[in-house]
């Protein structure tokens, strides 16, 4: 496996990406993801897609309606790898939150990371830059993230 197959999405690069209301980071996302799903085939999780399901549909100030949230989250499983929800990545979950002090649910996207072997996560839920364990935390709206650190030129 390399190049995009390594990357792994977080629930709120797929949020900003479909929220209507957010000018700056929305754009921004939408055009890193088709980027990426241009590139190859990243990774995501259960957990991601259910996250992102609630968020679309309940948090934005232009919801999602459930029929377009279904179809999203099935258009996102045809162009990615769905880390399925088991008890080993809970066991390694439960494992990280203890050993590296992060919030369960955080703990479970590392999990899913590290059980699917995805060298990076974006997210701008973890420390930016920060690697545990040889998977490294990269935020895409940071000012020093730039897309040649996860796309091949």
């Amino acid at each position: 496996m390399s190049g995009v197959a390594r990357i792994f999405l977080d629930t709120n690069i797929l949020v900003y990406a479909r929220d209507r209301s957010e000018l700056s980071k929305g754009p921004f996302a939408g055009k890193l993801l088709e980027d990426i799903f241009l590139a190859g085939r990243p990774m995501l999780s259960v957990q991601v897609l259910s996250e992102f399901f609630w968020t679309v549909t309940r948090k934005l100030a232009i919801p999602l309606t459930t029929d377009e949230a279904a179809a999203e989250i099935r258009r996102l499983m045809a162009l990615t790898y769905v880390a399925p929800l088991t008890e080993e990545l809970l066991e390694k979950a439960l494992d990280a939150a203890s050993a590296y002090g992060l919030p369960f649910w955080d703990a479970e996207i590392f999990a899913a990371a590290k059980l699917h072997h995805a060298t990076t996560v974006l997210s701008e839920d973890f420390q930016h830059r920060q690697t545990i364990d040889a998977v490294t935390f990269l935020n895409p709206f940071a000012p020093d993230f730039a897309r040649s650190e996860i796309l091949a030129s």
